[in-house]
């Protein structure tokens, strides 16, 4: 994976440093001066090195919004494009995870569950924070059921039951109806129909983009 962009800039803050320091041996330029004028510029460099990460993340985060608009119209071939190219120019890790999980969606929105756990497999498991390892372990789980490989499935809900009962309470529209279709798809693992049913009606409740219509009409499939 590429270093992080903010990285780099510190890595070349402390050159610029240490061509600093050499100049002013080199120039004799007195103690006071240097004190001065280099703190001020160091200063300036890092206020500027963070105003260019906090730049590049914003638009990084715009076009990302852009691409899931994309995929909840089902424009999910263009929206893989666009994604690929990102990727292949990413700085920052975080960022690239965020990526790699909403290309890993495209895929399970095209019923292509093998590549989409492909992808979900090949991210770097330290990157996996907060929000992203929740989201993580949504989608792993949810492609494991429909791969009906229900013994890994059940496993990730199990072993991260805490994290589905918080998205539960947080997520809304189509993140939430994911989350009611992989607890319905885990009752139903377990033949709990009545309680399938229950998540059903509340999946029937929500208004959720065209893109998840397969989902819900898979579990429908498979109440029958």
């Amino acid at each position: 994976m590429k270093q992080n962009r903010f990285l780099k800039q510190v890595i070349l803050g402390i050159i610029i440093g240490v061509i600093y320091v050499i100049i002013v041996k080199l120039l004799n330029i007195p103690k006071e001066s240097f004190l001065k004028y280099g703190i001020f510029s160091a200063i300036i460099f890092i206020a500027l090195a963070l105003l260019i990460n906090l730049t590049y993340s914003l638009i990084q985060n715009l076009k990302l919004k852009k691409i899931i608009s994309m995929m909840n119209e089902k424009k999910t071939d263009k929206a893989i494009e666009k994604l690929n190219e990102l990727i292949d120019k990413c700085q920052n890790k975080y960022l690239l995870v965020n990526m790699q999980l909403l290309l890993a969606a495209c895929y399970s929105d095209l019923n292509k569950t093998k590549k989409s756990i492909s992808i979900l497999s090949s991210i770097d498991k330290n990157n996996l924070k907060g929000a992203l390892k929740d989201c993580y372990y949504l989608n792993l789980c949810s492609n494991y059921f429909y791969l009906n490989e229900n013994e890994k499935a059940t496993k990730i809900y199990e072993n991260n039951i805490d994290t589905f009962n918080k998205l539960e309470k947080v997520y809304k529209g189509d993140n939430l109806v994911v989350v009611f279709i992989v607890r319905s798809m885990y009752y139903l693992s377990k033949g709990d129909k009545k309680k399938v049913m229950e998540y059903f009606e509340k999946i029937k409740t929500i208004k959720n983009s065209p893109r998840l219509d397969y989902a819900i009409e898979d579990l429908e499939k498979r109440l029958q």
